[in-house]
């Protein structure tokens, strides 16, 4: 079935499967199939493929999304291939790239500060073991 395999079919199982679950995250999945959507819609699945996918990681990243939130996209897109053939409408799916490097949160404390924290964390790790 020629419906069965675009991405936009695709897009409406995934949405389907966070109302089934009851996932409290549907609003933010929305957003995220309305950005696939917008790229890939028309397509269907077997025309995406790895370089198209890097592509829309580019495009998105060029339009000012954050690297979190287009790993959360492309990972949505691979939920929706998975789906797919979990339901016996694809027999593949193509190879996704790498994930976009993140931006990671860093702190810095002063000498005190972080010897405290440590202290802590290890005296509350080695009550945990005897509660345990």
């Amino acid at each position: 079935m020629i419906a069965d395999r675009q991405v936009s079919t695709m897009a409406q199982a995934y949405l389907e499967e966070y109302v089934l679950h009851r996932y409290k995250t549907l609003t933010t999945a929305r957003a995220r199939v309305e950005h696939l959507r917008g790229s890939f819609g028309g397509w269907r699945a077997e025309a995406i493929t790895p370089d198209s996918i890097r592509e829309y990681q580019k495009h998105r990243r060029e339009a000012g999304a954050e690297a979190s939130t287009v790993n959360r996209e492309t990972s949505g897109l691979s939920r929706m291939f998975q789906l797919a053939i979990h339901r016996g409408q694809l027999e593949r799916m193509p190879l996704f790239p790498k994930r976009l490097e993140e931006n990671l949160r860093r702190r810095t404390c002063e000498t005190g500060h972080s010897f405290r924290f440590v202290f802590a964390w290890r005296s509350s790790r080695s009550r945990n073991r005897r509660i345990l």
